[in-house]
């Protein structure tokens, strides 16, 4: 099992299925899927709450003072409380020099890796600071309720777009090229259908500042298929099972894999990621789709559905996406799997 440290207690990821844990840092949780952790966080200005396992306003999280999660011991939230009764003259408030730091406006998105399942929101990447080359930053929005969304660029320190590039994908069930958008300063504006995506920032050179892009559903009501948005950006060490929830019916999943949110610039080194088909109907009903992206071409590598019956092996400069669905006439708790590192091996990609 996976652990995952909150103060004095260490919880324990359950080896199967998906299950929330809470994080110390309040504005945090930990997503596990079978039996591995990945840090999450909640959109500004919300708390995790246990209780419901969502991210709502501050005061409906009340054991949480001032951003932090009290100790749990025996499964019992304790209070933190002085043991003396010693006072101290009031301290002087120190006067706070301006922040040149622009404070995110709720909902945002800020660091790579992050996701999010909301109508309308941001994410603001180094706005106003320096990038470095060489990045590979992605992040996931599924909207909540609605389907169809427009896209703004709102500020943006990108001057070479040529090098260094702003690039949303929608991602639906079914399609096997993945529509994809560039934007930068002369082109800042894009609607997609639909009401999952992904944003990719990619960087060649470090001659520029970050960005600030606006998304916004347009309030059409759609349904949707449960399921889990998830980015990796390290090596998996067990194998990530499907279906991730093996209880339930219907499941589409969205998984972005990337080397550390880097692209990789050794010409002897590739991401390489593993698919293992054990889906038992070859009639593809259930299936992964594998798209690759290495920060210029977007590249659909295969479908794997139980044609196979092996384990197929794809390889990158850049990133995965990596796309599971679940008929509900599946019954299977386990169609498949997926791992990936980055290897030295020259192996050529399967089609």
């Amino acid at each position: 099992l996976h652990t995952s440290i909150a103060f004095a207690q260490l919880e324990e990821c359950p080896s199967d299925g998906i299950s929330y844990l809470p994080h110390p840092d309040c504005t945090r949780y930990i997503i596990c899927v079978n039996g591995e952790a990945t840090d999450a966080e909640c959109p500004r200005p919300l708390y995790y709450n246990p209780r419901t396992e969502h991210c709502e306003f501050p005061e409906n999280v009340p054991e949480c003072v001032g951003g932090t999660r009290p100790p749990v011991f025996n499964g019992t939230t304790t209070e933190l409380t002085s043991t003396t009764s010693e006072t101290h003259p009031p301290t002087e408030e120190p006067t706070l020099e301006p922040s040149t730091t622009e404070t995110p406006p709720p909902n945002t998105l800020t660091e790579c890796g992050q996701t999010i399942q909301t109508d309308s929101g941001y994410i603001q990447y180094k706005l106003n600071q320096n990038y470095s080359a060489g990045e590979l930053c992605a992040f996931i929005i599924r909207l909540d309720r609605y389907t169809g969304c427009d896209f703004t660029l709102e500020e943006t320190g990108v001057f070479n777009s040529s090098s260094d590039t702003i690039t949303v994908f929608r991602i639906s069930e079914q399609e096997q090229a993945l529509p994809l958008v560039k934007l930068d300063r002369h082109s800042p504006i894009a609607y997609f259908l639909y009401s999952t995506f992904a944003v990719v920032f990619k960087t060649t050179s470090n001659a520029g500042t970050g960005f600030r892009l606006r998304f916004e559903s347009r309030n059409t009501l759609s349904t949707k298929i449960p399921g889990t948005m998830l980015v990796y950006n390290n090596q998996t060490s067990t194998p990530l099972r499907f279906p991730l929830n093996p209880n339930g019916g219907s499941e589409w999943d969205a998984i972005i894999i990337t080397s550390g949110a880097k692209l990789i610039t050794n010409p002897e080194s590739t991401l390489q990621l593993m698919v293992y088909d054990f889906f038992v109907n070859p009639d593809c009903n259930s299936w992964f789709n594998v798209h690759s992206f290495d920060g210029t071409t977007a590249k659909f590598e295969g479908r794997v559905c139980g044609l196979n019956k092996k384990a197929l092996a794809f390889n990158t400069k850049g990133l995965f996406i990596v796309l599971f669905y679940k008929s509900s006439i599946s019954t299977e708790d386990y169609l498949g799997s997926i791992e990936w590192f980055e290897t030295t091996t020259n192996i050529t990609s399967q089609n």
